[in-house]
């Protein structure tokens, strides 16, 4: 997941999207529908055979501290992240949200 949104041209995309959301709404519920959608709809439902008590809100949040950052230093504020800092950083993302979603 993390691999794909650094791509070159999903980094593009989410600068289109960026720019453009203010001008055509209907673009960021369309992609939202076709892409992020379909991916929080999958994770929800493993959360859910787990037990997880709001599986979309987990969706939402582990998908946002997979991302958020590595995609920000992608996109400009920082220093990207090489391949060894990305592997690294997506593997304590999912031991942190792993710890925290046992409660």
């Amino acid at each position: 997941m993390l691999a794909t949104a650094l791509v070159p041209e999903a980094l593009a995309l989410h600068r289109l999207i960026v720019a453009e959301i203010g001008r055509f709404p209907e673009m960021g519920h369309v992609l939202q529908q076709a892409g992020a959608g379909i991916g929080h709809a999958r994770l929800a439902a493993v959360l859910a055979e787990a037990g997880v008590a709001d599986p979309r809100w987990a969706s939402e949040q582990f998908v946002t501290l997979v991302l958020a950052v590595p995609q920000r230093r992608a996109l400009g504020p920082g220093p990207p992240m090489d391949a060894a800092t990305q592997a690294d950083w997506a593997a304590r993302s999912v031991a942190l949200f792993l710890r925290g979603i046992r409660g």
